[in-house]
């Protein structure tokens, strides 16, 4: 049994379960659209917002420091 899996292979599955845990915690676990394109159009949306989201996070933690620059703008990062 331990012959057939690649260990370098199998160590790195909890990667993508911990991202498919992330998307269906934030985003929800249904998909909406019905025909197979309209799906894969919406998981590439869905994935691109949690990139967002990922990345505002990380984000705000080092604009509480500094000034934001869009402020004065009127515009905001996140």
């Amino acid at each position: 049994m331990t012959t057939r899996f690649d260990k370098q292979k199998y160590g790195q599955r909890w990667q993508s379960e911990t991202v498919h845990s992330m998307i269906k915690r934030l985003l929800g676990s249904a998909l909406r659209t019905r025909s197979y394109w309209s799906q894969c159009r919406e998981i590439t949306l869905r994935v691109i917002t949690l990139n967002a989201m990922i990345l505002c996070h990380q984000t705000r933690g080092f604009l509480q420091s500094t000034p934001d620059p869009f402020f004065s703008l009127g515009l905001s990062v996140c």
